[in-house]
């Protein structure tokens, strides 16, 4: 009986309902129990005799599961399907994943303009050598990663290997909505309030803004509305900043037509998100008061962090009044990975301190582990680090001073 209405309710009024007692409470966990599975988002792309190993890669690689395959498993929507599971992992770990997906039949797509591209492992080498190159040339940065297909049964996988860090190609999608994403042990939501409680997407000014028509379409037909940050004044000399806030707000004057209603639907967008509460400036981590987190069942392996939950970011609104996503990076394979943080030398200098006091010579043992992770997760910290606000992505290319 707990089900039929439960599923009816969104994330927010689901969290709330179980906290009104602590009998409430003890069915709203049960009922997530029995939704919120592995199965649910690992079928039918993957058989349930797959679904422990590909886990176990995912504790071994870091690889994570995101885009509209997380915003649906975690919406419980059952009026709509993703096209196909999206992983990312970073460039240096994709090996295991793409020799995991051959070894269960899963078939690479290599795409037809990429003739030299014969097989997945050489589109990743190819990929790894634009990064080698522009390591050697600073201020080069034009290899994101490389998104790899691969097809069983019907069922298609895209594998992003990311040349930095997953968190950062997550921070970068075209809207918060689906910056969701599974580990091998956890579910995240980064703005649950925003996406689940008020159907509500920012959209990130940075993005290609010639794909958005499609973007927008294809969210506000199952039920989402959008937001994006936008100056309501510009000083009058910045002829530049004006142009490109008006080309922005032309390119976010969609349609469509809806054939249920058999009429064309006008798609309004909030141009000031900040006239709420519900988008709040400030440092943000993954896995903090603001993120939802749900914990899967254990795997039969040690229980060890992949210091996921380091990751910061900083929801900032900058000199003209735009709302937008800022980080650095944070490159230190002594922890095992690449990072994004709100301040990137305070904490290599604090990283080196506390990697100097442990036992290097055997691979990341728990005590490291858990000092990093102290470190990367204290808030204090972080907030006094972040003290240079930075203009808005969609500034990108505009050289005003001032």
């Amino acid at each position: 009986m707990d089900r039929v209405y439960m599923d009816q309710m969104d994330l927010r009024t689901l969290i709330r309902f179980g906290r009104s007692c602590q009998e409430l409470n003890s069915r709203v966990e049960s009922y997530m129990g029995h939704t919120f599975t592995v199965s649910r988002y690992l079928e039918p792309v993957l058989l349930p005799s797959e679904h422990s190993s590909f886990r176990h890669l995912q504790y071994d690689t870091g690889l994570v599961i995101s885009g509209s395959t997380v915003l649906h498993f975690i919406s419980r929507d059952t009026s709509w399907r993703p096209a196909n599971l999206d992983l990312y992992v970073e460039l240096r770990r994709a090996s295991p994943v793409i020799a995991w997906l051959l070894s269960a039949g899963f078939i690479y797509l290599s795409r037809p303009f990429d003739d030299d591209y014969e097989t997945a492992q050489s589109a990743l080498n190819k990929a790894q050598h634009i990064l080698n190159y522009n390591k050697e040339r600073p201020g080069r940065d034009n290899c994101r990663g490389v998104q790899l297909a691969f097809w069983r049964n019907c069922h298609f996988i895209t594998l992003y290997a990311t040349t930095h860090s997953v968190m950062e190609a997550i921070l970068t999608f075209h809207s918060t909505g689906i910056m969701n994403m599974i580990t091998h042990d956890k579910v995240y939501s980064l703005y649950p309030n925003a996406t689940f409680g008020h159907q509500l997407f920012l959209l990130q000014p940075g993005f290609d803004f010639k794909r958005i028509p499609w973007i927008m379409m294809k969210y506000h037909a199952i039920g989402y509305s959008f937001a994006c940050s936008l100056p309501q004044n510009t000083p009058a000399q910045f002829h530049a900043y004006t142009y490109r806030t008006s080309d922005v707000k032309n390119a976010l004057r969609v349609s469509y037509h809806d054939e249920t209603l058999g009429k064309a639907i006008r798609i309004k967008v909030n141009l000031d998100p900040q006239s709420g509460s519900v988008f709040r400036s400030g440092m943000r981590r993954v896995g903090d008061s603001q993120c939802w987190v749900f914990k899967l069942p254990s795997l039969s392996v040690a229980e060890q962090d992949q210091l996921i939950e380091g990751n910061t970011w900083s929801l900032s609104t900058d000199k003209l009044g735009c709302l937008h996503l800022s980080w650095n990076r944070l490159e230190y394979l002594e922890l095992g990975g690449f990072y994004t943080s709100v301040e990137v030398p305070l904490f290599i200098s604090l990283l080196e301190t506390i990697l100097r006091t442990c036992d290097t010579d055997s691979a990341l043992d728990n005590c490291l582990l858990n000092n990093v992770k102290g470190l990367l997760t204290d808030d204090e910290v972080i907030s006094a680090a972040n003290k240079h606000p930075v203009l808005s992505a969609l500034w990108d290319g505009l050289h005003i001073d001032g």
